[in-house]
């Protein structure tokens, strides 16, 4: 079967690869959802120890491949829609289970809204994902370096993330026009716990990096609207020892928390005394 180009169609042809995906997580007696299973090289190696497979696919010209391993396998079952239709918080409860892994090797163009949909479920523990080079060098960024940035922050609030392994272009047919990179994402309460609101954090980090070339206090002062030297007067309130100059991207997820919610107890006074 030619694979289809509007569908993002990149099949992996390498089983060493396929193999260090389904053996980043232990799936033994774990439910797993597949997105993407194609012809269903990695779903193979899922249903040898998963105690069940939920396979995910929008194409139903791949069901010559998927039927047989269906009707040979009672563990494996394939979903014929496409992924970023499903509420997986609903499908959690359809099928009553609370925790879940996610295993996916998908077309460049979802990983966003993916990656979304696993940060709001839950359910999902666990999730191995293959990703373009780029998004995964985002993700696993440090502080100080260009690719750090909103995404960073936002995903490492919720999760351990891990690279597996690169995948050259020439691991695939056809080859994509760049590398991948599988990572792996464990859900952690470590830092949730402490962020006092969720969405003020996200909307707080999302203000940081709005420009990433102006400093933290040039973003925060023109989002919130309010002047410069309140904006560091407030900082230096929840942070003494903060540097005016330093810019969204030398600040660690630990002080992302801590300004996040100083920044917003001092919002919500401010905005009474103006009322």
């Amino acid at each position: 079967m030619k694979p289809k180009k509007h569908l993002g169609q990149n099949f992996l042809i390498n089983k060493n690869i396929v193999y260090k995906i389904a053996n980043s997580v232990n799936i033994k007696d774990e439910v797993v959802l597949e997105i993407g299973p194609g012809r269903g090289a990695l779903s193979l190696a899922l249903i040898e120890n998963a105690k069940q497979v939920y396979a995910f696919e929008v194409d139903e010209a791949l069901k010559k491949y998927l039927n047989p391993l269906e009707e040979s396998n009672n563990n494996f079952k394939v979903i014929y829609d496409d992924v970023l239709n499903i509420d997986f918080n609903e499908f959690s409860k359809e099928i009553n289970e609370d925790k879940l892994i996610l295993m996916a090797n998908i077309p460049y163009y979802i990983t966003g809204p993916l990656l979304n949909k696993i940060k709001d479920t839950k359910n999902i523990k666990k999730a191995v994902i293959m990703m373009q080079k780029e998004v995964a060098e985002r993700l696993t960024a440090t502080t100080n370096n260009k690719s750090y940035g909103n995404l960073t922050v936002t995903f490492n609030l919720h999760f351990q993330i891990q690279k597996i392994v690169n995948v050259k272009r020439t691991n695939f047919y056809p080859a994509p026009k760049v590398d991948s990179v599988v990572l792996k994402f464990v859900r952690t309460e470590k830092y949730q716990n402490k962020v006092n609101n969720q969405t003020n954090f996200y909307e707080f980090v999302n203000a940081a990096f709005k420009m990433k070339r102006k400093t933290l206090v040039n973003n925060l002062s023109n989002y919130y609207k309010i002047t410069k030297e309140e904006t560091i007067r407030k900082l230096k309130e929840i942070e003494p020892a903060f540097e005016t100059l330093e810019r969204a991207e030398n600040i660690t997820l630990k002080r992302f928390i801590s300004f996040s919610n100083g920044w917003y107890k001092w919002l919500k006074k401010h905005t009474l005394k103006s009322t």
